[in-house]
């Protein structure tokens, strides 16, 4: 990456800046070093944030000083709290920008805050821990996409569009609509390389799904659920595509695949059981070898299932294209929630999968033995 680390350092004690700023400087976080900011109050911090780019924020509460209490200049309100500015400053940040936070301050209990993959708590003096939480921020790799995403914004405006501008066409939408398709490509691939996923014929759970999926049409790999008193359940939606063109329906009716939680399946009981126990006929398989096989797609009558593998609030799932039912699309609409859509091309895999399973013809096993015996003789 070759660049350091940027921290905004908000600290109104002079000295503790200094000794924080002189800390936080001699660490370096996957061989970067850091750069460290630093301001004495809210007012300033919020100029900064608006004109320039960091990659995490570290923040003291601020303590009661009329100069320094608020956002901006003004002096403190009757009765305010002191950790009120701290959390105003969070609320900037939070409305803004993206960018991760670390609170470091002698009052934590003052905060009512939990420490997060992307916002952390730490009492001041606490200096190994205070880098622990920078370390386990920039492991994220948020800061680092985030920073990638800029570059490539940057890049592709006056590197593309402003020296290539006569070749795209008269839709004053196509620079923008290759933008979108080139961060696309960047959040597909070229991250995910970058943040150690380099195997390019295996993925993660988490690469099968675009989630969260709370807006837009319905369409195909769209995963609902249905949630009652006594009851969870889950669907797949597999309505063709071309019944649910964007801004209108056609069909009236929405085609859901059931989908059942992987540990109600005997080869998943079986495995917690007893991993890797060798069970059947020769060639003697393991109890992990056939809950494999689900995972996987080659599970015995593997057309007629699709495995939807665990993430977020997902669990692992099992979609059976024999339990298919069909609902009303106002229904879907107010009954069923999306939590998530499938991403390309586990959503056609899936599409194309119950249409093979449903396309299936059957024929009568050819005598092999008079086969053999006419190929012999010819």
């Amino acid at each position: 990456m070759n660049t350091p680390w940027r921290i905004l350092l908000v600290e109104d004690n002079a000295g503790d800046a200094e000794d924080i700023k002189r800390r936080i400087g001699g660490w370096k976080f996957n061989s970067e070093p850091c750069e460290v900011e630093s301001c004495p109050d809210f007012g300033t911090a919020k100029d900064w944030l608006a004109t320039r780019r960091y990659d995490l924020a570290v923040l003291d509460l601020i303590d009661d000083k009329a100069d320094g209490w608020a956002i901006g200049k003004a002096p403190k309100p009757e009765g305010e709290e002191p950790e009120l500015a701290g959390h105003r400053i969070l609320g900037l940040i939070r409305s803004t920008r993206a960018l991760p936070v670390i609170f470091h301050t002698a009052h934590p209990e003052r905060l009512e805050i939990n420490s997060t993959l992307i916002t952390k708590v730490v009492t001041k003096g606490e200096w190994a821990l205070l880098q622990q939480s920078i370390g386990e921020i920039i492991n994220t790799r948020i800061p680092e996409l985030l920073r990638r995403i800029e570059d490539v914004q940057r890049d592709y405006l006056w590197t593309f569009v402003e020296k290539h501008f006569t070749q795209i066409g008269t839709n004053p939408m196509e620079a923008a609509i290759l933008l979108a398709r080139r961060l696309a490509f960047l959040l597909r691939k070229e991250t995910l390389d970058q943040n150690g996923f380099k195997d390019q014929e295996k993925v993660q759970p988490v690469e099968f799904y675009i989630y969260p999926r709370d807006e837009g049409d319905p369409q195909v790999g769209d995963i609902y659920l249905q949630k009652t008193e006594k009851e969870t359940k889950y669907f797949l939606l597999l309505t063709p595509s071309c019944d649910m063109v964007a801004g209108r329906i056609k069909s009236s009716k929405a085609l859901l695949i059931p989908c059942t939680p992987l540990v109600e399946r005997s080869a998943y009981k079986d495995w917690k059981a007893k991993p890797d126990q060798p069970i059947g006929k020769e060639p003697r398989p393991t109890t992990t070898d056939i809950l494999a096989g689900w995972l996987t797609g080659r599970q015995p009558q593997e057309d007629r299932t699709f495995f939807l593998p665990p993430a977020f609030d997902i669990p692992a799932l099992v979609g059976d294209f024999q339990n298919s039912l069909t609902v009303d699309f106002g229904k879907l609409g107010k009954e069923y929630k999306r939590l998530a859509t499938l991403d390309s091309p586990f959503s056609e895999a899936a599409a194309a999968r119950f249409a093979r399973y449903f396309g299936r013809l059957g024929t009568p096993d050819l005598d092999v033995q008079s086969t053999l015996e006419r190929i012999k003789n010819s």
